[in-house]
């Protein structure tokens, strides 16, 4: 049975700057035993995210960079991983 949890936070500070923050866990079983390893997987899943972001030349336009991170904890170590992201975006609001 899978079980999700999820938060967030979205704060505005001086000169139109926003920071989102996001943070995400899975827990999620298998129903079926891994053909190779013969037992049955189950993976723990976590995810953060932060975005700082800021409109640009126009109010409807934005820029950001955000930083991702999501980590797998498995009962099969070959599954286990972690993973670091940094990205810069422009975003449009209509």
């Amino acid at each position: 049975r899978k079980f999700m949890a999820k938060s967030g936070l979205l704060l505005n500070f001086f000169k139109d700057i926003r920071l989102e923050l996001m943070g995400k866990y899975t827990d999620k079983p298998y129903e079926t035993v891994h053909p190779y390893y013969q037992i049955e997987r189950k993976d723990r899943q976590y995810y953060g995210s932060i975005v700082l972001s800021k409109p640009v030349l126009y109010p409807w336009l934005s820029a950001g960079i955000e930083l991702n991170y999501t980590g797998n904890e498995s009962e099969i170590p070959d599954y286990d991983y972690t993973q670091t992201l940094i990205g810069l975006s422009l975003t449009v609001n209509y």
